[in-house]
Formats: C-alpha cells, structure tokens, sequence
C-alpha cells in the first residue's frame, strides 16, 4: 500500500507545501472547474472597502459528470491546524443543532490548515486526488 506522501508524487499533482490555495492551484484546476473566491474591493455605495481583518483563501472545485462521488467541494484555508479544527467543530455543533444548514455531506481538515466540504459522498478516487493537491 502507498503512502500518501509517495502517493502525491507519483500522481504528478501537487508537491507544494501544501498549505496555501496558491501552492496547490495548479493541481486543484485539473480536477475540475476551479472557482477562486475573491473578497469585495467595494461597498454596496461603490465604495472602496478597506479591509483590516485578513481574508481567508476560498475556493471551490465543481466535478465534471461522474457517475460516482460528489458534485462539488469547497475549501478555505485557514492559517494554522488549531484555527482549521476549531472551524470544523463549529460547522459540526452548527450543522447538528440546525438541521437545514447546508455544510455539505462530509467535512473534515486535509493537510492540517484546509476545511473541506464536499456536497455529497465523495469517491475515493475523488478524495486521493483532492488530497495529493495538497
């Protein structure tokens, strides 16, 4: 059985540090349609925003029509394991205590700083491949 690090190399995809949406893009757009969340440069007055809080990197990947795994998968990037974790026991008491809150299927941290929610079952294959990216 490979390990994943042996596994990421051998894919091609990947071999960054794998902890910045930067580092990872060019592998993550060839598993599907890449869609990069950009945070607002103005207000609803059009107004330009100044903003002091940083930003996390958003981003999701839609799948190409698989007869197997998820639709989609959305993932933010958070600066550390501890901020990544604490997000993800947020979504789950959130999503438990609220039943029609979309959270997705399945959430967990990949890579130790990346929340992934996938919209539905992922596919392992989808799962190996989304996590060699990183």
């Amino acid at each position: 059985m490979l390990t994943l690090p042996l596994l990421a190399l051998l894919t091609g995809c990947g071999g960054s540090s794998g902890t910045e949406l930067s580092d990872a893009r060019p592998c993550l757009s060839r598993l599907g349609l890449l869609v990069v969340a950009k945070p607002p440069t103005k207000g609803p007055d059009g107004k330009r925003l100044t903003i002091t809080v940083p930003t996390l990197d958003n981003a999701d990947i839609a799948y190409r029509h698989e007869r197997v795994g998820a639709n989609a998968v959305h993932m933010t990037f958070y600066g550390s394991t501890d901020e990544a974790n604490a997000a993800l026991m947020q979504a789950k008491t959130f999503a438990a205590t609220n039943p029609r809150a979309n959270f997705g299927v399945e959430r967990t941290v990949m890579d130790g700083n990346v929340l992934v929610f996938w919209s539905s079952k992922p596919s392992r294959a989808q799962k190996r491949k989304l996590a060699a990216c990183f």
